[in-house]
This record gives structure tokens, C-alpha cells and sequence, in this order.
């Protein structure tokens, strides 16, 4: 496989320099703004430079030290190498720790919709990102590039200034990036317009607006956005080797190809054997069917013409009804062959859904609610909610469980969304499920799109999809416990949040704990608290924690602490770090690259062009070896979570924590019964 690690050049002279100056903290500051490395050290101020050695007025050196590869703060002195290079050749050093943008090179203009106004033009801006790494007897380099997407016009332009207060009211806040300092802001809605949250930032320099990805996707912009941000390998290549950046750092800037490790086997179980992959399901079919049958209510929007609401309607037609059916119906026939480009014995959702051969699902047939209940997108209103009043009633009585499918078109908003959703709650249709109106005319060779649609609708029916087994080093009194932290940046609060799976990755159970002033390290009293309300009855003989991120100072001591008070005789500790800034190409899913004997990288998806593999590192275990934590990790990658066309990123264990901790809500376990 390839990766995007270059050879330390180990030949870099770097030094340390103590200084005294009447303002330590002012001084630390200035010399953090000139791309340098710096701490305090009491009334000193340490400061990690190359040659010429630096010289600062007001302040005077106190001692230097020459650093060489063997001391422990080497690397602090390279990396504040890189920051002055950087800053030399041009780029901004923004909030983030390593990480530079350039305010003109290297741009890519992106298509503005016709629907927003000229002004709100965004550029997609060159960024890197870097740190060092060792593995394979040696130091690494490691350079991620990607993308800042900024506005094309400063914040001091009037055009900007009038659109942004022109947005809903349900858009909070806005980010502002200063092209000068590199300094990012946060603005705020203030009295009906947009200021800093200190008044004299806006005078210190030239501000731009940061978007988002989700700002992105509100502009109608996520699309372009992602293919400006996706580099392939050759790309990184080209740009690593951009003329006077990277090359005093590295011996060479080719991407580095080492041999990985592949995890093998098929530990996903499905209802006709086994498999690897979440899209085995197509073949094997669902693992445990809903306890009943669905009838579905659909409800599509209005369209702008009585021609766009013909054709969607014969598309939905050609997707719900048997093909019988839909062969006899002129309008379900012409749904079929015109606009979804089907063959009379292509699939659509009902005989992905119900059809027991193979390469079928082979749940029982869903069956409809009379009529198509449409509704306003302006509003989220439905046209006629009586014809809805006693559906579920009916649907009960028949024996069935209602669910609404949900068409939306594109230009639908979330205050919308969320309307029409409470609405058919209030009309007992309690469980809903959404799909965008260009999903039903996909192309035919996206039909893993729909079988995707299929299995979802079946988890939410309360449907098992698949899970796993024989997983390495469990018995079935082991539980795996996701463990995350969701911050509110604007409150400065934290919430810690836990999730429970049992041994075949099941989710059995989720919580968070109360708001708490803002930081990552979770206290013994948060572990004790957060740990018996999980297992609370469940005689654990095994529990093992993935914590997303680092563990902090005195936390792997903590866990121990708690899980033995709670009779816990065996456990393990896992970091699970998804910020590392490694690159992957021409590696399967499953490959695995030791760093050293507690770390390694694992790849889990390689959906995009170039994966993002997961840096595991084992703090404890007393009874489990790496390997098996590893292959255990990469297994759970695989449970259901809400994609039958892609594995996860992350273990479902940290995915579910994750979720839980940045909504504040529990998760939804239907069809998860243990």
C-alpha cells in the first residue's frame, strides 16, 4: 500500500533557546505568531528555532541547545521549522495546531447555484496539515493536503454583509478566517445582523467567512466542495513536490509503499450465511426479519408542474407495487420503462425488499396506504392530513406496523423537514424514513443505492440486518463500551457519552452523563457513574473500551479503578484516534501496518479515492493480544449503521458514542434486541 509518509531528513539543525522578557506571556504569544514553536517555563520563555539563531528585542537568550534525533524534544524543533517555512512561502498558520492555508495559490473556484446570489462565491483554498511519525525503525514526515473553503469577498464587503443577514434565523453562527493573522473568529447574530464577539476584531485585518462542511451542504455547495477536497495519491504527489516547501524536511518526496497485513475471514452473519462485506447482504439476505410486517404511507412533495407530479408518482408506483402489478398498470408499467430506464425484470424497492432468491432481502411484502399524502416543501405542511387520521389504527388492526416514507426534494430546509416529521407523529405515524427524490430514478447500476434504502427501512421496522460472530478473544459475557465526549464550544461544556455492545457488536445500550465545564479528561466519579448505570446487571466477565481520541493523563488508571470496582476481572483499553492525518491508496479493507507494538494503522473504508485509515493504540490489556483488539476493531467497522453500501470508518462501538455524545439524545435501538 501507499502512504503519504516521507523520510525525516534527520540532518535539520535545531536548537533550543531559553529567553528573558519583561511580558513572558506577551512575548510567548509574538514569537507563536512568527510560525515558532514556544512554551513557558516559568519567567522564561523556551523557544524552538533553526539557523540564524533568533533574535528578539527586549528579550535575552539565557541558554541554547543544539538538538539532535535521539532528544525527546527533537521533533517540537522540527516542527517549528515547518511553520516558519511555511509562513515564509506565504500560507497562514490558522487556529488549528499544524495546520496552514494560502489565501491565493493554488485556489479552485466553486460553481455558485443559481439559486444564491453572485457574491456568496466560495473558493476552495489549498491546505496542509503535518506531523511527525515513527515507525519501521525510523522518522516520518507526514503531509496531508486538502481544503479551506472560504467566501470570495472579504467580510468588509457590503454584498457579503447583506446576504448574511439575510440568512433564517435558524442559521446561529458564522465563521470568519483572517487572511492577514490566520486568526479564526466566531461571529454572532446580534440584534438582527452578524458582528464579532469582540468588536475590534474586524479592524485587525481581512476576514473571509469559513464555511463548514454542513455550511456547505446548507449553500447547496457540498457537492462541488467534496470533489475540490478529494485528492487522489498522485495528487498528493504533485503536490508535495510544489518548489520550495517540503523538500529541506524529507530525503525524498516519493510516497512511501510498505506491504500490509490483511485481516481475512467472514464474520458478518446474515440470514442465508456468512460474508465480509455490509454489501454480502444483497446475496445472503436479512439476519432476523421484523416481528411485523410494514404497511407505508408515502408521502411525496408537490411538484412545480402537473407533469412533475405525474412522473413521480409513476416512478413510486414502479418501486412499490409488485411487478405483476406494475406490468398490468399503464402507469406503474410506463414509471418503470420511461423514467427509471428499467427492464420489465429489473429490481425496484419491493422486489429488493421481498423477493427470497438470491440476491434478494426475502422479508415478507410490504403493503400501502391508500393514496399518495402529499405535502408543501415551502412548509412542511401536509395538503390533507385527514385521509391520515386512523392509518395506524388500521394498520394495527390488520396486524402491521405503519411507517412513512418520505420524499424530499432537494431544496427542502430542515425547519421544513422537521415540520412535516412532527406532523405525521402527531397522526401516529411515529416512525418515518427519508429519501431524497433524485434516489428514484438512480441508474440501474446503482442498485446497491436501494438495497441500501431496503435494509434500512427493515431496521427501522425493527429488523436485525446482520451482526457478528466468532470474533477473536470474546465469550459471550464480553462487552465492548464506546466512550466519547460532545463539546459545546459556545457554552464551554462537555458531555460525556458511553455506548454498550454486546459480544456479537449488537448495540445494547447507550447514555450521557450531566453537562459539565468544558475538557476532554473524564473524572473517576464520570467512569464509576457512567460504567455501572451500562452494566448494571449484565455479570460482564469482559469488558472492553474503546475510547475515541487519546486517553489523558491518569484516565487508563481510572478505567481500571472503576471496571474492578464493578467486578470486572478482564479488561482491555483502546485508544481509537480518527485524526490522524495518514493517507491510503491501493490497500484493501482490512490491511493493517504495526507502527510499533502498541500502535498501528488500520484501514477500514476505502470508499473515497484515498483512505483515511484509524490509528489504534492499546494503553491495557491483561488477557488480549493486539492483534485480536485490532481484528475485533475492524470487525465492528462492519455492524449496520445506517449503510449497506459502505463500512464505517470507525467502530460501531465509537460511532454510536460519537452520535449519542453530539445530539445529547440516545440512540434509536430498534430492531437491535439482544
Amino acid at each position: 500500500m501507499r502512504l503519504n509518509h516521507f523520510p525525516l531528513n534527520l540532518g535539520l539543525a535545531v536548537f533550543k533557546t531559553t529567553y528573558l522578557h519583561r511580558n513572558p506571556r506577551g512575548f510567548l504569544g509574538f514569537v507563536r505568531s512568527q510560525g515558532l514553536t514556544a512554551e513557558r517555563v516559568g519567567e522564561e520563555v523556551c523557544v524552538y528555532h533553526g539557523l540564524p539563531h533568533p533574535e528578539f528585542r527586549g528579550a535575552t537568550a539565557q541558554q541554547r541547545t543544539w538538538l539532535t534525533p535521539d532528544d525527546a524534544d527533537y521533533d517540537r524543533g522540527v516542527l517549528s521549522l515547518i511553520g516558519q517555512t511555511l509562513l515564509g512561502a506565504g500560507y497562514l498558520l490558522t487556529g488549528r495546531e499544524r495546520a496552514a492555508v494560502h489565501p491565493t495559490q493554488q485556489r479552485v473556484p466553486l460553481r455558485t447555484p443559481r439559486q444564491l446570489p453572485a457574491e456568496i462565491a466560495v473558493n476552495a483554498h489549498l491546505r496542509w496539515e503535518w506531523e511527525l511519525e515513527r515507525h519501521s525503525g525510523q522518522g516520518w514526515l507526514v503531509l496531508r493536503p486538502g481544503r479551506m473553503f472560504l467566501s470570495a469577498l472579504s467580510w468588509h464587503d457590503r454584498g457579503m454583509k447583506g446576504w448574511a443577514q439575510g440568512l433564517p434565523g435558524s442559521v446561529p453562527q458564522l465563521h470568519a478566517l483572517c487572511l492577514h493573522s490566520g486568526r479564526r473568529e466566531r461571529l454572532r447574530r446580534m440584534d438582527g445582523s452578524w458582528a464579532f464577539q469582540r468588536e475590534d476584531r474586524a479592524k485587525e485585518g481581512l476576514w473571509h467567512l469559513s464555511f463548514s462542511t454542513k455550511a456547505l451542504s446548507d449553500l447547496n455547495l457540498s457537492g462541488d466542495a467534496h470533489h475540490a477536497a478529494s485528492l487522489s495519491m498522485p495528487d498528493v504527489q504533485r503536490l508535495v513536490n510544489l518548489p520550495g516547501l517540503w523538500q529541506p524536511f524529507v530525503t525524498s518526496l516519493e510516497v512511501l509503499e510498505v506491504p500490509g497485513q490483511v485481516i481475512e475471514g467472514e464474520r458478518l452473519r446474515f440470514g442465508r450465511g456468512t460474508g465480509r462485506d455490509v454489501t454480502d447482504v444483497h446475496k445472503r439476505g436479512i439476519l432476523h426479519p421484523p416481528p411485523q410486517p410494514v404497511r407505508l404511507a408515502v408521502v411525496p412533495p408537490v411538484q412545480a408542474d402537473e407533469r412533475a407530479n405525474e412522473q413521480l408518482r409513476q416512478e413510486l408506483l414502479a418501486h412499490l407495487l409488485p411487478r405483476e402489478v406494475v406490468l398490468r398498470n399503464q402507469d406503474a408499467s410506463q414509471g418503470l420503462r420511461k423514467h427509471l430506464n428499467r427492464k420489465d425484470s429489473d429490481d425496484t424497492l419491493y422486489s429488493f425488499w421481498s423477493a427470497g432468491e438470491y440476491r434478494k432481502l426475502g422479508l415478507e411484502p410490504f403493503d400501502l396506504v391508500r393514496d399518495l399524502h402529499k405535502y408543501e416543501p415551502g412548509t412542511g405542511r401536509l395538503l390533507a392530513p385527514e385521509k391520515l387520521r386512523g392509518a395506524a389504527a388500521e394498520a394495527r388492526e390488520a396486524g402491521r406496523q405503519l411507517i412513512g416514507l418520505m420524499i424530499l426534494p432537494d431544496t427542502i430546509g430542515r425547519a421544513e423537514r422537521d415540520a412535516l416529521s412532527d406532523e405525521l407523529g402527531r397522526l401516529g405515524v411515529k416512525k418515518l424514513l427519508h429519501i431524497r427524490r433524485d434516489m428514484l430514478n438512480r441508474p440501474r447500476a446503482e442498485y446497491m443505492a436501494w438495497v441500501n434504502v431496503a435494509v434500512k427501512l427493515a431496521q427501522r421496522a425493527g429488523a436485525v440486518p446482520w451482526d457478528l460472530e466468532k470474533l477473536p478473544g470474546v465469550c459471550e459475557q464480553t462487552f465492548f463500551v464506546g466512550v466519547d465526549l460532545g463539546h459545546d464550544h459556545r457554552e464551554k461544556q462537555s458531555v460525556p457519552a458511553f455506548s454498550l455492545h454486546e459480544f456479537r457488536g449488537r448495540p445494547v445500550d447507550g447514555l450521557t452523563l450531566p453537562r459539565r465545564a468544558g475538557n476532554e479528561r473524564l473524572s473517576l466519579a464520570e467512569l464509576k457513574q457512567g460504567l455501572s448505570k451500562l452494566l448494571n446487571g449484565k455479570r460482564a466477565a469482559q469488558v472492553i473500551v474503546h475510547r475515541d481520541g487519546k486517553y489523558l493523563e491518569g484516565e487508563v488508571d481510572d478505567f481500571i479503578i472503576a471496571l474492578n470496582d464493578l467486578g470486572v476481572s478482564r479488561l482491555s483499553l483502546l485508544a481509537v484516534k480518527k485524526s490522524n492525518l495518514s493517507m491510503v491508496a491501493n490497500a484493501e479493507e482490512g490491511t493493517v501496518l504495526p507502527l510499533d507494538d502498541r500502535r498501528c494503522l488500520l484501514v477500514t473504508n476505502t470508499q473515497a479515492a484515498v483512505a483515511r485509515p484509524t490509528e489504534l493504540e492499546v494503553m491495557h490489556s491483561d488477557h488480549l493480544t493486539f492483534s485480536e483488539l485490532t481484528e475485533q476493531v475492524f470487525w465492528l467497522t462492519r455492524v449496520f449503521m445506517n449503510n449497506a453500501q459502505h463500512a464505517g470508518s470507525d467502530p460501531a462501538t465509537v460511532e454510536w458514542a460519537n452520535g449519542i455524545a453530539r445530539t445529547g439524545k440516545r440512540v434509536a435501538l430498534s430492531g437491535w434486541s439482544a
